[in-house]
């Protein structure tokens, strides 16, 4: 199998390399696509680093962050793939402007809801979505194991127009089926699994499995009057909000467009038996500079006019967070400011993205030029350098730090994808390591 089709001529062509400074820049080959010798954009969802990190590699270097970046866009564009009714890749590319309102390959990847039967998900959202083929949004978390609507560190995000911004998870067939097959959506299940196993999600091979995959959405409401939709990635959904959760004390349940913000990928690949986290964003969300601090620019989630008036990635400043029964729904959680009026969170990206990384970011958003998905931009990919013990492991992560500004907005100084996930354990008493999957504390 060819891998890695060379890219370092695109590269010197859009003046993003100035020239070969390493051996290990050439190993930039194939990287619009996993397989093959094209050099076009392909749907093939790779199954493995290549070429594979020596044993024992410990720390981050730009060579070999670059690897794992290309993984990361090779996974971002085949999951975001035009996908037939059945979630096979289509056979139009990413880039035909006819695919727009085609489903994605991973909107067939069974949600946290079903696979672990839960029951947040209201009769009323169920019908509604069945009846206008849309996904239903009623996380405003990324973690299926907190209560209401916030990030994991428990506050929600609220966007420029005073919008909370949801959530949802999915599981590849992969994950799924080993969940089902070995009855660990249940606690008995889980208990019997246990009393001779230990959780170990599949790996990709080079040859067959893609390995397990979780992905983690971020959405925020549009609107049209005020928000440019062509710059995202847009689709259609059921908003389901309990009762517990609204001022008026009513549940709350209406059907509207979203646009993505943000992407985590969680991958078991192969080799990599702690899994590899690539995180994506939409590229208006938050300055990063203080010059973009400054730089009129309609922003998702900051606003210029509030410099130095309202805290940087703070939570809101009220605790108890209800929805409005009409738009805007988080008005009553936004700041209010003395001659300014209504200012939703002030997010700042922390740590500016890598240098090798907004390479990458450059090369794949001049291959997807004239679709949404150049307004995306990888923020960086997480793995595990290595380990000096046995489950749950004590991880290098490289980068040891690594935030998704509308994921971690309040803990970007010391997020960490591994440093979270290494304590992600199943539902039984005694609670077991959980092969990094949080998912697994959902079993009823």
């Amino acid at each position: 199998m060819k891998l890695f089709r060379d890219c370092l001529p695109i590269l010197l062509a859009i003046n993003l390399w100035p020239a070969p400074r390493s051996a290990a820049q050439t190993n930039l080959t194939n990287c619009f696509c996993a397989v093959g010798s094209s050099s076009e954009l392909c749907s093939y969802l790779p199954h493995n680093i290549n070429p594979a990190m020596e044993a024992g590699y410990f720390g981050l270097s730009p060579a070999t962050q670059r690897t794992f970046d290309l993984f990361s866009w090779q996974s971002f564009v085949a999951l975001n793939w035009p996908a037939t009714a059945n979630g096979a890749p289509a056979t139009n590319s990413i880039t035909d402007p006819a695919t727009a309102a085609m489903p994605r390959v991973w909107d067939s990847y069974t949600t946290s809801e079903k696979l672990y039967k839960l029951p947040g998900v209201s009769p009323a959202a169920r019908a509604l979505a069945t009846r206008s083929s849309s996904r239903v949004l009623r996380l405003t978390a990324k973690s299926e194991q907190l209560s209401g609507f916030s990030q994991a560190t428990g506050q929600p995000l609220i966007d420029r127009n005073f919008n909370f911004v949801l959530y949802e998870i999915r599981v590849n067939p992969e994950e799924a089926n080993y969940v089902l097959k070995n009855q660990l959506n249940t606690v008995t299940g889980q208990e019997k699994f246990l009393s001779n196993n230990v959780v170990d999600f599949p790996q990709g091979s080079v040859t067959g499995e893609v390995g397990a995959i979780e992905i983690k959405a971020a959405w925020r409401i549009l609107d049209p009057a005020t928000d440019d939709t062509n710059r995202f990635y847009t689709t259609t959904a059921v908003i389901d909000i309990p009762a517990t959760s609204t001022l008026n004390h009513q549940p709350l349940t209406f059907t509207t467009n979203v646009g993505l913000v943000g992407m985590h990928i969680l991958h078991k690949a192969f080799g990599q038996t702690n899994w590899i986290w690539s995180t994506f964003e939409q590229v208006d969300n938050a300055p990063t500079s203080d010059e973009d601090l400054l730089r009129p620019h309609q922003w998702s989630f900051y606003n210029t006019n509030a410099f130095l008036k309202v805290p940087i990635d703070m939570p809101p400043p009220t605790t108890q967070y209800l929805w409005a029964s009409q738009p805007p729904y988080a008005i009553s959680n936004a700041w209010t400011i003395p001659n300014l009026g209504t200012v939703g969170t002030q997010v700042r990206r922390l740590y500016p993205i890598y240098a090798e990384t907004k390479e990458l970011n450059a090369l794949w958003q001049n291959a997807l030029t004239n679709t949404v998905w150049a307004n995306y931009q990888l923020v960086g990919t997480q793995w595990a350098a290595g380990s000096d013990g046995p489950p749950p492991y004590t991880l290098v992560a490289a980068p040891a730090v690594l935030a998704n500004t509308v994921a971690e907005t309040y803990i970007q100084s010391s997020a960490s994808c591994i440093g979270c996930h290494t304590g992600a354990t199943t539902h039984t008493k005694p609670a077991k390591f959980a092969d990094f999957s949080f998912l697994l504390g959902l079993a009823h």
